[in-house]
């Protein structure tokens, strides 16, 4: 496997066609991020676990980039979200488990809970119905 030291301080072991990543490979970013899995023409493409500065990770099926399809989600404080995305976030249905015990399963738009779930508490009381931009719309 190849090495390479880009101008701006990204480095990439893996494999690559023209000098671009192209197949497996690890890059660690300049500004702390890293990202291993499959490239295509040196974008993000295919199978492969995202590690965003600051903690977490991002893995799944990666489109230009961005993540699509099925994946999972580890936010930095210890939250876990498995399901769909689009665009890198939940998007679709999917199952957030809370580091406090809560467990959120039903639908998200654009990273926010929205559409049908259910929000069960740490203490077994629920939210159950529609939720609008990540707020449970209470039944009158």
């Amino acid at each position: 496997m190849d090495k390479f030291i880009f101008p701006n301080g990204d480095t990439y072991e893996g494999e690559h066609l023209n000098d671009v990543p192209h197949g497996f490979g690890k890059m660690k970013m300049n500004n702390g991020s890293s990202y291993e899995g499959n490239w295509i023409n040196g974008k993000m493409y295919g199978i492969g676990t995202f590690y965003p500065i600051g903690g977490g990770s991002l893995s799944g099926n990666f489109k230009n980039g961005k993540i699509i399809g099925k994946g999972k989600l580890t936010y930095p404080e210890g939250d876990i979200y498995e399901g769909e995305f689009k665009d890198s976030k939940p998007d679709g249905f999917g199952v957030h488990q809370y580091l406090d015990g809560s467990k959120y399963e039903g639908h998200f738009k654009s990273g926010l809970r929205h559409g049908k779930g259910l929000l069960i508490y740490r203490d077994g009381s629920k939210d159950d119905g529609v939720w609008e931009n990540d707020f449970f719309n209470r039944p009158n």
